[in-house]
């Protein structure tokens, strides 16, 4: 059996089936739920739409159901899978929908029948005379028709296959249009439409709209880490880099698990830091991360310079905000009025590039209160690509997380968490060998002293008192005392870095893991504001 020809990111139809089916990797289940709804259709088939972000693999769902139909003598005997092009740019009315149907068709079957039917549709659209709503009913009626007679001669129904329908929606963007296309998929038991969007479509659960309630939404989620996993242990048999895998994967686990969390469960940036693994094995994260942005620039930058100038700004602001934040504060930053920036932030995201976030009642003028709606960027790793690129500061703080985050990585069962945690400070250099040095000595004095707290004070030396006061506590043993320590200095706004890894780690150590977090959600918030550099002890 051949192996597949290389890793395919954008166009999973060039592939060839048994290719497309050794990469199938991940999302069987998702396979398998599509698979049950042909199979289970009846005499009014349940249309559905795949829901999910650029890079979940929708594209890759589609081509995958219609080998799967293929090869299956149960629905291959019933079902005659059409799968379109991605992108139909000709599509700009209804009948242009069923042409396209039956010029795929036709390139699949290469039947004579049905390039004679062709031939002689085309002839007599072309000798119609009629104004354009006439010659489009007329047309779209006839398209139709010559799809349903090779249905009818084939002896089986179609399934549609079609990417981007949010797309081929807005084309259809006429009341009659809409209204013909619902008709007919509620009428004709021959078609059965499966559609994948990026975006939600508003009109599927909008009242007034022909396509309320017309589909199934099956939304995909992120990759779990135990599917990443498996991912990459596919890819690396598939193309002869199992050791570099394994080699993540067990010797280097605190990596795969930042790499969960900033990559977000996406299966195209997780393909692509794959291919960056390859190359560069014995890389660390922030080198690897940064090659992953890099191979992303082009398609983000065609998505953002895609945007009108005004859009671009308020994309720009949202990003750098990173925080759900609200279209008053963007609005104030730019210098623009409150309506234009929230109608920006409203078409980012019809468009797919932000995301509502929840609305807070902010206090008005007496005893009035008013509703605010946050917004944020949809794809955090998008984020994340856009503040590398916004100078040097900027690059520095993401670095400064992934550090932070290989830290606060959980640590192996088999070793003592504390000394992992104190290894793991001084691998991502937040502390130099000679501060603990130090504090450790430190450390022993307070062991065998018997009046810790009478003598803090004159135990600790002026820096150890301001840098790692909270860390000695950690050396000593003294969970609580750590936590104290680290907790009077966030009082006191003196949130270093060391003072807010050990707040984090002693907490979960003794089980409190949403303190944990919120220590967590606290320093990221720091880091945000610049209030703290996790390049530095403090």
């Amino acid at each position: 059996m051949r192996g597949p020809s290389g890793v395919v990111l954008y166009n999973p139809a060039f592939l060839e089936p048994e290719e497309l089916k050794q990469l199938f990797l991940v999302r069987h289940d998702v396979l398998a739920e599509l698979e049950k709804q042909v199979r289970d259709a009846g005499r009014s088939p349940q249309h559905s739409l795949l829901l999910g972000h650029r890079g979940f693999g929708k594209s890759t769902l589609l081509n995958r159901l219609a080998h799967a139909i293929d090869e299956s003598p149960e629905l291959r005997d019933k079902w005659f899978p059409i799968c379109y092009d991605e992108e139909q740019y000709n599509l700009g009315q209804l009948s242009d929908l069923w042409v396209n149907a039956l010029e795929k068709a036709a390139e699949t079957l290469k039947d004579a029948w049905l390039a004679e039917a062709m031939s002689r549709f085309q002839d007599e659209q072309h000798g119609r005379e009629s104004n354009d709503d006439q010659r489009e009913t007329a047309r779209e009626e006839a398209a139709r028709s010559l799809l349903h007679d090779l249905s009818v001669r084939l002896n089986r129904r179609y399934v549609l296959l079609i990417d981007n329908f949010d797309l081929v929606l807005e084309r259809l963007e006429s009341k009659a249009g809409s209204r013909a296309l619902r008709a007919v998929l509620q009428q004709e038991s021959w078609l059965l439409l499966i559609g994948a969007t990026s975006r939600p479509i508003p009109a599927t659960v909008d009242h007034d709209s022909p396509y309320y309630e017309l589909f199934q939404i099956l939304e995909l989620q992120p990759l779990t880490p135990a599917e990443t996993e498996e991912l990459l242990k596919g890819l690396g048999k598939l193309f002869g880099k199992d050791a570099e895998v394994r080699a993540m994967l067990e010797g280097r686990r605190a990596l795969f698990e930042v790499l969960c969390v900033l990559l977000g469960g996406n299966l195209r940036t997780l393909t692509i830091f794959f291919t960056v693994l390859a190359d560069y094995p014995d890389a660390d994260l922030g080198f690897l991360l940064e090659r992953v942005f890099d191979r992303h620039t082009s398609f983000y930058k065609d998505l953002i310079e895609g945007l009108p100038a005004q859009g671009q700004r308020v994309f720009d602001s949202l990003a750098r905000a990173w925080d759900p934040t609200t279209a008053d504060r963007i609005a104030e930053e730019l210098g623009i009025g409150r309506g234009v920036a929230s109608a920006q932030l409203h078409r980012l995201v019809e468009w797919g590039l932000a995301r509502k976030g929840e609305s807070f009642t902010e206090a008005g003028d007496g005893q009035s209160t008013r509703q605010r709606l946050t917004f944020e960027i949809e794809e955090r790793f998008f984020g994340l690509w856009y503040l590398m690129r916004s100078g040097r500061r900027q690059r520095q703080r993401l670095r400064d997380l992934v550090s932070f985050l290989a830290v606060f990585s959980r640590t192996e069962v088999h070793t003592d968490p504390t000394q992992a945690f104190l290894a793991r400070l001084q691998d991502a250099r937040l502390i130099d060998r000679e501060a603990m040095a130090e504090a450790r000595e430190e450390a022993e004095r307070l062991r065998t002293s018997s009046q810790h707290a009478e003598e803090q004070g004159a135990l600790f030396s002026p820096h150890l008192t301001q840098e790692v006061g909270p860390l000695v506590h950690l050396l000593a043993g003294q969970l609580d005392r750590a936590k104290e320590a680290a907790s009077s200095r966030r009082r006191m706004q003196r949130d270093g870095s060391l003072t807010l890894l050990t707040l984090a780690h002693v907490e979960g150590l003794q089980g409190e893991m949403e303190a944990a977090l919120e220590g967590l959600v606290l320093f990221l918030a720091l880091v945000r504001r610049g209030s703290v550099d996790v390049g530095q002890v403090v």
